[in-house]
């Protein structure tokens, strides 16, 4: 893990049980070159910087809802930043089509909030996870229960989910995705081919 400090900077790593956990931390989302957590992170910044995350936030979700992937959304802290947050099962997913996944995501869908950073260097990239201190005050607050965001994180995704949505961005390439009332999104997965209309 990493502490991170009242200016953002988290330098040094430190051992699980030789840092405080009522202080800001975050930790590793890489392993190997293998990406067992996704962890999408979205920063209020600017005019409107929370109206704007929220407005990427359900347009993800909805996405992330139409393959099926389970997922947690979390307020980051009293800044209005937000974290969408799945983990994988098996080996996960590798870092090259995680950087491939999250690039494609943020720039067809036109994510001006969204922060890829941690999710394109599998070697330091990292997130404060849930229930976690804010360097500012308070903390990750999941809007999910206590019961339950145990229970989807540890659970895990089959993998392929983000390859079925990988799929669908690369079919609807042509006309730029839309954030209007409706996304008409064709995905993939398994042996079926599922047409989505997500509203």
């Amino acid at each position: 893990m990493r502490p991170i400090s009242i200016d953002n900077q988290a330098p040094q790593e430190l051992s699980w049980d030789a840092h405080p956990h009522d202080q800001p931390y975050a930790e590793y989302l890489a392993n190997g070159g293998w990406y067992k957590t996704l962890a999408l992170d979205f920063d209020a910044r600017g005019d409107n910087g929370r109206q704007k995350v929220e407005s990427e936030v359900q347009l993800v979700k909805r996405l992330l809802r139409a393959v099926a992937l389970g997922f947690i959304d979390c307020a980051s802290g009293p800044t209005g930043g937000r974290h969408l947050v799945a983990t994988f099962d098996g080996d996960g997913v590798s870092a090259a089509y995680m950087r491939l996944f999250c690039q494609r995501l943020k720039d067809l869908l036109d994510l001006s909030t969204l922060d890829i950073a941690c999710m394109t260097n599998p070697e330091t990239g990292c997130i404060r996870p849930p229930y976690s201190a804010h360097r500012l005050g308070g903390r990750s607050e999941p809007s999910t229960s206590l019961e339950v965001t145990p229970h989807t994180l540890a659970r895990g995704n089959d993998p392929m989910r983000l390859r079925a949505l990988l799929d669908a961005m690369d079919i609807t390439r042509g006309p730029r995705l839309s954030t209007g009332p409706a996304l008409h999104v064709a995905v993939s997965y398994g042996a079926e081919g599922v047409c989505y209309t997500i509203r």
